[in-house]
């Protein structure tokens, strides 16, 4: 925690010292320049050398995104890629289906323009869902249903966060299940006060590559099961195929052939339908003498 606070004093200054050679005013001091204690009542106990802390603590921004058109700015075939929720699967952004603004709209909007390894997670719509914006995708924007985390510190794994973020609301929607609960939304303050186990830096990336490694695994089988799922059905339909083909079972010249048998159930149903008129008949009869 100590390092976050020297962390957060040197940014600070950093920043009063730019405004001051650019003439600028000193901004604002952070309300979060020390971490602040959380309250780790009915939370496990963690391993030596971890801590509880808030997001906020951990965090040099948390803010949201804006909607270009309510600032009168369209979306664009082609320009500044722009992230909603829906291009958010699997802790990634799936640039095949984003859309686009202009630059004028981009810089207009300065508040959602993203960096490199900033987190964005859902606050609204589907809640939860989270991804890591790289090189790749910028420069880029997004809007208020996502939150945007930046955690500038060389001590904290981005990846570890992100990870902590996707346990914490696996746990509050299996909590919410159980309370007939649903989430529609989250604020800004719901995030900042989220609570995540902070470990050693190694550790954290330890843990990063393991459960890299356990998805990766998971995502082998998902698609063996689909894989075997397709290749069931398949089956499937081959069986039926080869068994009203007669290739299924060894065929017996002696069996009665299937014209023969036909004949048998015209027969019947002939049988079947003169009985039927008999018994009719019969009971007409009957009431006629009651």
């Amino acid at each position: 925690m100590n390092r976050i606070r020297e962390e957060r004093i040197r940014r600070y200054d950093e920043e009063c010292q730019k405004a001051e050679a650019e003439g600028r005013r000193k901004p604002k001091k952070p309300k979060n320049l020390e971490p602040e204690e959380v309250d780790t009542d009915g939370l496990p106990e963690l391993p030596e050398g971890w801590l509880w802390t808030s997001l906020y603590t951990l965090s040099y921004l948390i803010t949201k995104g804006a909607t270009p058109t309510s600032y009168g700015f369209n979306y664009v075939d082609k320009g500044i890629n722009f992230i909603k929720v829906e291009n958010i699967a699997k802790a990634n952004i799936r640039s095949n289906s984003l859309q686009h603004i202009t630059m004028e709209a981009h810089e207009f909007l300065k508040r959602s323009q993203l960096q490199e390894k900033d987190i964005l997670f859902s606050i609204a719509g589907t809640i939860g869902r989270s991804a890591i914006v790289r090189k790749h995708h910028l420069p880029a924007n997004t809007n208020q249903a996502l939150a945007i985390i930046r955690l500038p510190y060389t001590f904290v794994s981005i990846d570890y966060i992100q990870l902590s973020l996707a346990n914490h609301i696996t746990i509050l929607n299996a909590q919410n299940e159980m309370r007939g609960v649903g989430m529609n939304n989250i604020s800004l303050g719901d995030v900042n006060n989220i609570i995540v186990p902070l470990s050693p830096l190694p550790e954290q990336h330890t843990i990063v590559k393991n459960v890299g490694n356990l998805f990766h695994f998971a995502d082998e089988v998902e698609q063996r099961v689909t894989a075997a799922t397709t290749h069931a059905n398949h089956l499937t339909q081959s069986i039926l195929a080869r068994a009203f083909r007669g290739k299924l079972v060894p065929q017996d010249p002696r069996d009665e052939p299937a014209s023969v048998l036909l004949e048998r159930i015209k027969q019947e149903r002939a049988e079947l339908k003169a009985k039927k008129k008999t018994q009719k008949g019969i009971s007409k009869t009957m009431l006629d003498f009651n």
